[in-house]
């Protein structure tokens, strides 16, 4: 049946089948069938908690790189004002440390605290590592207060955007490969909720000021010295 005659004969049945259709399949659909004629208009589908928490993964990796940028340019003795590298510092706690791990530990972790298996294991070493991290950004935003702090204390400051951008390139897979997976396993349905993208589009818009102001380019390499 098309997606006219359904509206027209109130199948209510085909509708709701449409509503909780992937969007990929939902476009497949209508190219099929009607595509001219507009869609009813639906309540946010259901998203998958670990799916939003991946796409945080890359707001973290995006101002892990503009940190990285920063940390260059301040080991070459190239101009940079302490207040951008505040910016980021501060970015990064509320983001990373704030929010994104906190909606880790109270909904993900929590699911295997004091379990004797392998990824309850592995949850606590990634617990620990958010807890080094949380000193590590929180060093960040006070060695970046002025521009004399922060000149003094380069070589810190580069040592503890290394740490973190190197401990986020293990930590996250782990995640994502290995805890998100299991704890799907393990509750199902309960890993679905209708509040899509929760402060995502503020981080978004706000790492995106961050790059442009660092005229950051894609896939820009590093000159190491």
């Amino acid at each position: 049946m098309c997606l006219a005659k359904a509206q027209d004969t109130n199948d209510t049945a085909l509708l709701s089948l449409l509503e909780d259709m992937h969007p990929s399949d939902l476009v497949n659909f209508v190219n099929n069938n009607d595509a001219d004629l507009p869609l009813k208009k639906t309540e946010p589908s259901l998203m998958n908690r670990t799916e939003e928490l991946m796409a945080e993964h890359g707001i973290n990796s995006r101002i892990l790189r503009a940190m990285d940028e920063m940390a260059h340019r301040l080991k070459a003795g190239t101009p940079l004002k302490a207040s951008l590298l505040h910016e980021g510092a501060k970015l990064l706690k509320e983001v990373l440390a704030d929010h994104h791990q906190e909606d880790e530990e109270k909904h993900i972790f929590s699911k295997f605290k004091g379990g004797d298996d392998e990824i309850s294991k592995l949850v606590v070493t990634l617990k620990e590592q958010h807890d080094d991290g949380d000193k590590l950004m929180d060093s960040l935003v006070k060695m970046s207060s002025s521009d004399e702090v922060m000149h003094e204390l380069t070589a810190e400051i580069v040592a503890a955007v290394t740490k973190l951008r190197e401990t986020a390139a293990w930590h996250n897979p782990q995640e994502e490969s290995r805890v998100f997976p299991a704890y799907l396993q393990l509750v199902g349905q309960e890993a679905m909720k209708i509040e899509k993208w929760e402060h995502f589009d503020e981080f978004q818009d706000k790492i995106e000021k961050l790059e442009n102001k660092l005229d950051m380019k894609p896939y820009k390499d590093h000159k190491k010295s």
